[in-house]
């Protein structure tokens, strides 16, 4: 979404308004290098032509992507010039003001929480019970 906020446009909430979406069990195409491979690839693409400077907090985060090539950002970074899109910067600041961004100067520290007596990580996403 934030394509379309630094591009004009904009996304509304409408009241009693419903959205769906249909899941299939494949998809109709395919993943040459592998569905994990391409999807780093693309979201490097994004981060490429639509981060600016917050890339590299893309990159802090996902470390083993730096090597993934994005290919040639060359139509994507024009479509973005021709249709006059604001900075990241300006998205983060105008439309999406609480949003957490670890820039470096309000970053003490990053990386792994790990206990060295058990040698066990603090890990925010799993569901399981320790």
């Amino acid at each position: 979404s934030f394509r379309i906020w630094q591009c004009g446009g904009a996304l509304e909430f409408i009241p009693c308004s419903r959205v769906g979406h249909v899941y299939r069990e494949h998809h109709p195409y395919k993943f040459p290098d592998g569905a994990l491979n391409t999807i780093n690839k693309n979201l490097n693409r994004v981060a490429e032509v639509w981060l600016d400077d917050f890339k590299d907090i893309y990159y802090r985060i996902r470390p083993g992507n730096r090597h993934i090539n994005p290919g040639d950002l060359t139509e994507r970074k024009k479509l973005r010039e021709d249709l006059h899109c604001k900075p990241f910067g300006w998205y983060v600041k105008n439309v999406f003001p609480d949003m957490f961004v670890p820039i470096p100067e309000y970053t003490y520290a990053h990386g792994m929480i790990r206990n060295p007596e058990s040698d066990q990580c603090l890990d925010v996403h799993s569901t399981r019970m320790a």
